[in-house]
């Protein structure tokens, strides 16, 4: 359980072609993860933290943290408005972005 071995992850947000619909047979999975706060600057350094050990396919995982997430809306609104229109799959009780 991803939220339970994490507690700085507050939302899970599954978006991609998997969610719209139009998958190929080479799609992976996509997840943005949004963290409460990291100890890590980069976002590339954080992606091994959230890796599972096993998954049937391909996996992409973006870990944000929550003010990282609210600056896409600035700095790339399109790429924000992409993940946003995907599908919150776990969210803990906290105010999420």
């Amino acid at each position: 359980n991803l939220m339970g071995t994490h507690p700085e992850v507050v939302e899970v947000i599954w978006f991609g072609s998997w969610i719209t619909g139009q998958p190929s047979r080479y799609s992976d999975v996509d997840l943005c993860l949004l963290l409460s706060d990291s100890p890590y600057e980069h976002v590339r350094d954080r992606i091994p933290v959230y890796l599972p050990d096993r998954f049937p396919g391909g996996l992409d995982v973006i870990p944000y943290t929550l003010q990282e997430f609210q600056d896409l809306q600035n700095h790339a609104p399109s790429w924000w408005r992409e993940i946003r229109s995907g599908r919150t799959v776990a969210r803990r009780h906290e105010k999420v972005l």
